[in-house]
């Protein structure tokens, strides 16, 4: 059996397994595929296969990151479908055929690397493919939002940023993007960047919408998680702007109880997403910065430098007091 056919085969066992609800060896059969393998051209028809039925696996486990990186891989998919058939449209309108085919590559994420998206001034046509990739743009957002904020979620927000073409097509997504990006303090209920609410749009989508069905019932736990992440999000600007603030004015920015504004530092700050220090008979809390390994050297060898001077200063002192004890008691 060719590794191909392994694939397909394992595939298949995971399909069976997620049907049946049997997620404990879904996961196990997950295990035993290597999904560096989907980058190979050839094996592309079953790469979305893949990536949709782990979808199912992660969403059992309320895996928003594992989640999120895999909407981003099935958007670069459908970009690149987007770019290919872009291609072939101006081919035909240009009547260049041969020339363009020369262009379309086979490898879809060189394809969506090259920023389909430098065409600025290029409409896409309106096809079922570029809708998806629409669909997938907005999930990797709303999934990077609902994550805990760490360095992957960070890469992926920047590599989004880029895609400005098709953000300018979707204002609701090209809106929540700016959630993760902006430096200022993220309101809630949210709104757009005139003010106007959104909440409403975001909750239409089907991780949200209460009324489509849900095996775990699972929209009203992720919203909760969604204003979990919004507040969390303005605890870190606030940090940023702060080095100390009392919990009552803190509690004022970022819209709920001084409790929850206490709880959510406790886990940010056991999560190790910022460093922090509550005083609670002053009510103040006090932001501290990680200071990278430079500067922690530079510290220490400042303060061996002072250790070394006060030493030798400590000596001549001495030294110089043994000398007047030894003349004073030559005069005597």
């Amino acid at each position: 059996m060719t590794t191909y056919d392994r694939a397909k085969y394992l595939l298949e066992q995971l399909r069976l397994c997620l049907k049946n609800n049997n997620y404990v060896r879904a996961e196990l059969v997950s295990k035993k595929i290597l999904s560096k393998q989907f980058s190979n051209p050839s094996w592309s028809d079953i790469r979305l296969t893949f990536y949709t039925l782990m979808l199912q696996l992660y969403a059992h486990e309320n895996n928003y990151l594992e989640q999120a990186k895999l909407w981003k891989s099935i958007f670069d998919i459908y970009a690149a479908k987007s770019y290919k058939e872009l291609i072939e449209l101006n081919a035909q309108e240009n009547d260049n055929k041969k020339n363009t085919s020369a262009m379309i590559d086979d490898n879809h994420d060189s394809l969506a690397n090259k920023n389909l998206l430098e065409l600025d001034d290029t409409v896409f046509p309106n096809s079922e493919t570029v809708q998806l990739m629409q669909n997938a743009l907005l999930e990797t957002i709303l999934f990077s939002i609902l994550t805990v904020y760490n360095e992957e979620i960070q890469q992926i927000v920047n590599d989004l940023s880029q895609q400005k073409k098709i953000l300018a097509d979707l204002p609701l997504a090209k809106n929540l993007l700016n959630v993760l990006m902006t430096k200022d303090l993220v309101l809630w209920p949210l709104v757009d960047h005139d003010n106007h609410p959104i909440e409403d749009l975001v909750k239409q989508n089907p991780i949200f919408n209460s009324s489509l069905p849900d095996e775990n019932n699972t929209q009203h736990d992720r919203w909760k998680d969604l204003h979990t992440r919004i507040v969390e999000k303005n605890i870190r600007t606030i940090a940023s702007h702060y080095s100390q603030i009392t919990l009552t004015r803190l509690s004022e920015l970022l819209g709920i109880s001084v409790e929850e504004a206490e709880d959510c530092l406790c886990t940010m700050t056991t999560g190790k997403q910022l460093r922090a220090k509550i005083d609670r008979p002053e009510g103040i809390v006090q932001f501290k910065f990680d200071r990278t390994p430079v500067e922690v050297l530079t510290e220490w060898t400042s303060g061996i430098s002072k250790l070394f001077d006060l030493v030798e200063n400590t000596a001549n002192l001495i030294h110089k007091e043994n000398m007047t004890h030894n003349i004073k008691s030559r005069v005597v």
